[in-house]
């Protein structure tokens, strides 16, 4: 089951062992969406892997950051523990979620050796706080 997700393009649209929804009710969240959503994917490398997830991610994130709705994703990267971070900011979580519907279907093999778990974090809408 792991490695399925990783095919649809790296988890994106993770399990829920590895999602974290803030907020009593994250479906509810997503009806709202007056904001900006603000979505965080943590990416282990597998052993060996780390370069080229990096390599991997500079070829698929111009499609994405291209994808109606995206607003920007930003690529942080860990040597340390062998981790990329990206955080992306996405006009609501329903442009997201239309994106990940589109990456699933694209499904990219290459990710299957690349990495060894993925953490998604959605973190709410943007507020004029």
């Amino acid at each position: 089951m792991k490695y399925f997700l990783l095919v649809a393009c790296l988890a994106f649209s993770a399990p829920s062992a590895w999602s974290s929804h803030h907020g009593e009710n994250p479906s509810q969240q997503r009806e709202e969406g007056d904001g900006a959503a603000l979505v965080v994917k943590n990416f282990k490398a597998a052993d060996g892997k780390f370069i080229e997830l990096g390599a991997f991610f500079r070829d698929i994130l111009g499609d994405t950051r291209a994808f109606k709705g995206c607003i920007k994703v930003d690529v942080f990267a860990d040597d340390t523990s062998k981790t990329y971070t990206l955080i992306e900011e996405w006009e609501s979580f329903a442009a997201y979620d239309s994106y990940m519907k589109w990456r699933t279907e694209q499904a990219d093999v290459r990710a299957r050796d690349l990495l060894d778990g993925v953490k998604t974090y959605e973190w709410g809408t943007k507020t004029d706080i």
